[in-house]
């Protein structure tokens, strides 16, 4: 990223969509104009999700996220704790918003991810 700004998000997620954002997104076709890849979980539960543009495979977006517990949601449905704490972007030349770049990648998340975020509904 060329002009990069981080900023905090506070976005919980669910199990799904966890497993949704670390599978990533390769491209199919020419359609597909973004890709996902991820990197992940460390021992600590981090996980950082890179969104690119597939054409040119510029990053324009990187999520930091955080799997704080996990114990007995399998068997319970209970116990998972999971969040998106920080977005960084591509501020590039433009001058772009907080607001602006999440929604985006909220966006994009939702589009090539197939992520529902249920709790933005």
């Amino acid at each position: 990223m060329s002009n990069p700004i981080v900023s905090e998000w506070k976005l919980d997620l669910s199990q799904s969509d966890v497993t949704k954002l670390l599978k990533g997104f390769q491209p199919l076709s020419m359609e597909d104009r973004w890709m996902s890849r991820a990197e992940g979980p460390d021992a600590d539960g981090i996980f950082l999700v890179s969104l690119y543009r597939s054409w040119t495979a510029n990053q324009q977006f990187q999520i930091k996220g955080r799997i704080s517990s996990q114990q007995g949601a399998e068997s319970k449905g209970s116990g998972y704790r999971a969040q998106i704490e920080e977005l960084t972007w591509d501020n590039g030349q433009a001058t772009s918003t907080e607001a602006a770049a999440k929604d985006m990648a909220i966006s994009v998340m939702r589009w090539i991810l197939e992520c529902d975020l249920e709790h933005l509904s």
